[in-house]
């Protein structure tokens, strides 16, 4: 398909500029066999158009960014990435060589996130102009329902498992690294305190504060790209990520009566 030939970015919302070509292309195309009143032939050419968006678009196209994968380094970049942030798309070339491919994977998961909303307005549109058409005719209405309803489901579920892939590849490779690093002052700290270790202690524990702030610092260049909804499953996952290591460090922590309540209750 030649819409896919492109590889040029939508910097106003982080998509690849092809994917609502793709699904513009494939809803006239679709529509126009349609009008021809040829169950059959309507029928081939959805089956036709299944295999062409998910090898294409999803395998090729898209699987092959998130195979490739989010490159290391991360850490050792963090601070320029952020710091260019606010640029992120025209500094990459500025920020370290794989700066860009993370900038463009990140841009795949919206763009899978697109194509998941744009099979939805596709497959609603067909089912609107197909109950317009064959009003009256129940058996090809049904015979076509079942071929868009295969066309969803099949390109849904490729949608969703590169989708799903791409966030257990990002808690894998950065998040849980992350995670640690950030856990790893609190995973120094001794929580046996007497009581006359108290105020020594409470002047000197800013481990939340330090952990909060290096967590947005953490979370700022990923906010910058990724849509809403991959942003809010990103930081869920970051959540969850945090908690876990927090619970195992501190089933190893030996705790005081007034360590335990300095820790609850900081």
């Amino acid at each position: 398909m030649k819409a896919l030939s492109s590889d040029e970015v939508d910097k106003s919302n982080n998509v690849w500029c092809f994917i609502d070509d793709v699904f513009f292309i494939t809803k006239k195309s679709l529509i126009r066999f349609l009008s021809s009143g040829n169950v059959d032939t309507i029928c081939a050419m959805v089956n036709h158009s299944c295999p062409i968006l998910i090898d294409l678009m999803v395998n090729d196209f898209l699987g092959n960014i998130i195979r490739t994968g989010f490159p290391s380094g991360w850490v050792q970049d963090a601070y320029s990435y952020v710091q260019n942030s606010v640029a992120v798309v025209s500094s990459f070339n500025m920020i370290g060589p794989n700066s860009l491919a993370r900038y463009h994977f990140l841009v795949t998961l919206n763009s899978i996130e697109a194509s998941q909303k744009n099979l939805l307005s596709l497959v609603n549109h067909l089912e609107s102009e197909l109950n317009l058409l064959y009003q009256n005719q129940e058996i090809n209405s049904q015979k076509l329902n079942m071929c868009i309803t295969e066309l969803k489901v099949s390109i849904s579920d490729q949608l969703q498992a590169l989708l799903d892939s791409a966030f257990e590849h990002l808690s894998t490779s950065v998040i849980q690294s992350q995670v640690k690093t950030l856990l790893n002052v609190f995973k120094s700290l001794k929580y046996d305190l007497l009581e006359e270790d108290l105020d020594v202690f409470a002047a000197n524990d800013r481990w939340i504060e330090s952990c909060i702030a290096h967590t947005e610092d953490f979370l700022r260049p990923f906010r910058s790209v990724l849509s809403t909804e991959n942003n809010d499953r990103f930081v869920l996952i970051l959540i969850n990520e945090i908690l876990h290591q927090l619970d195992q460090f501190i089933q190893r922590k030996s705790f005081s009566r007034p360590g335990g309540n300095v820790f609850w209750f900081s």
